[in-house]
């Protein structure tokens, strides 16, 4: 690859220039791998081989669908569950829509 170039991955195109890999992945989890060249003034070279590796994004999911709530009635516990990332899960939280009320804390 030259100066500039742009290579393309399953997981979408990256720029190297300067000796700067750079991109945006826009696929699936994949392994991309690629060498790197570099010469100096007296046309002496050294190669290095490298990949980059995009994780799966993360996903929510849960066994059953969300059942409605009654006045008066315990509601049954649902487990959600989350797939693909990188790691262990650290933390759950609803970022949206209405909170409980008051009474059901």
């Amino acid at each position: 690859m030259g100066a500039g170039e742009r290579f393309f991955a399953a997981d979408g195109p990256f720029a190297f220039h300067g000796g700067v890999v750079s991109g945006t992945p826009t696929g699936s989890a994949s392994t991309t791998s690629f060498t790197v060249q570099v010469t100096d003034s007296a046309s002496n070279k050294a190669t290095a081989a490298f990949s980059i590796t995009v994780a799966a994004g993360v996903t929510i999911t849960t066994s059953t669908s969300l059942a409605d709530g009654y006045p008066g009635t315990a509601y049954s516990p649902v487990t959600f569950a989350a797939t693909g990332g990188t790691g262990t899960y650290t933390s759950w939280a609803v970022t949206s829509g209405s909170k409980c009320p008051p009474e059901w804390r």
